[in-house]
């Protein structure tokens, strides 16, 4: 139980972030010359991040209850991680 209410905790947590990378996505297409590749490119890695949390959270089940602590963990500071990413590309779009 704890396992499944930690994957929704942080999928809606991922849900939330995926719209705003979306949204960054969307303004930046608007953006032109080295503005919009120095864009693509931190939205690239956004991305990247992005996609490396989801995977973490779809492997949760496979943790076993002595691994389970530090998975949340590793998770957390992953997700903590990727909202800084989320916050920095803000800044520059």
């Amino acid at each position: 139980q704890a396992k499944n209410d930690y994957r929704q905790r942080s999928q809606s947590e991922l849900d939330s972030l995926t719209k705003q990378i979306d949204d960054l996505k969307a303004k930046a297409a608007k953006a032109t010359g080295k503005t919009r590749t120095d864009i693509d490119q931190v939205l690239a890695d956004v991305t990247a991040r992005r996609d490396a949390v989801d995977a973490q959270i779809r492997a949760i089940d496979q943790a076993s209850a002595d691994q389970i602590d530090a998975v949340k963990s590793h998770i957390d500071d992953q997700i903590a991680a990727l909202r800084q990413s989320v916050d920095d590309a803000k800044k520059r779009i």
